[in-house]
Formats: C-alpha cells, sequence, structure tokens
C-alpha cells in the first residue's frame, strides 16, 4: 500500500515533494469520500477480539469512522535519493493501544483467514500509482504557470 515515483531531475526534487504533500491531500479525501463504513465497522468490531492486537485497555467499541481518519492521518512521505514514496506511517499507534496503524489498516484493506478485505486503501492507491506521473506533468505545468501557489 505505497505509491512510488522517481524523479530524475535533481534541480524538481523540491517541487516533487510539494508534490507529494499534494496527493496526500487529494488522497485522503478520496479515500474519505469512497468509505464503505459499514463493511469498516464490521472489521473494526473484530479488533476488539483479535489477539494480535495489543489493547492498553480494551474499548468497549471502536469508531469506524475515526480510524479510518487516524489511518490516512498517517500517510507520509518518504524521499530516498530520486525516488519519492507516500506510504503509511510504521510507528503511528492506533488509540489505546500498542499495534500500529500500518498493521491495522493492512487487515481493514486486506482482510485475514475469517474475514474478506475491504480494498478501501489499495484501489485508490493503486489507481494513483498508474496515474501519478500524469499528475506529476500536470501539476509541473500548473506551478510554472502560477496556478500552483509556492
Amino acid at each position: 500500500m505505497k505509491i512510488t515515483f522517481e524523479i530524475l531531475n535533481p534541480k524538481q526534487y523540491a517541487l516533487a515533494s510539494r508534490f507529494c504533500y499534494f496527493v496526500i491531500r487529494n488522497l485522503k479525501s478520496d479515500i474519505m469520500e469512497e468509505l464503505n463504513l459499514q463493511s469498516i465497522q464490521i472489521r473494526a468490531d473484530l479488533l476488539l477480539s483479535a489477539s494480535w492486537v495489543r489493547w492498553n485497555t480494551l474499548p468497549r467499541n471502536i469508531n469506524a469512522n475515526k480510524l479510518c481518519q487516524d489511518i490516512v492521518n498517517c500517510l507520509e512521505v518518504k524521499q530516498r535519493k530520486s525516488v519519492f514514496t507516500i506510504e503509511l506511517n510504521k510507528k503511528k499507534l492506533m488509540n489505546n493501544s500498542r499495534t500500529t496503524l500500518e498493521q491495522v489498516a493492512r487487515f481493514i484493506d486486506k482482510g485475514n483467514e475469517v474475514v474478506r478485505g475491504t480494498y478501501f486503501l489499495t484501489n485508490i492507491m493503486t489507481r494513483y500509482q498508474v496515474k501519478i506521473y500524469n499528475y506529476w506533468k500536470a501539476y509541473r505545468m500548473r506551478s510554472q504557470t502560477g496556478l500552483i501557489a509556492n
């Protein structure tokens, strides 16, 4: 569950970094718009009894909308040389637990042997990955014409 692209021109790294945050804002918006909260709530309820979730104190219930907001808010940009990656932060923990949001997102997205996944992240991130260079070209053109503030 990540989006990766490479910028070959080092002069464009600063613009590429701003572009990544632009993509994250759009990703967050698209994910929250396309959520099926009912199917996510079913999986969130399963987290309460999952043995792999390390709770500090067991909550009575989990709000699926809040959980999804927490997940999309842990999207981050990583740069290694000329490669930019947008992915979930692997260190951010779910509220009231010692389990990472990335693990929870993977469970909700991919499922396990008991429950099918929702693919709420995979579908959107795959769509972005396929078109990332088109988005980059459009962003670059718009920033050069002044349509995007630096």
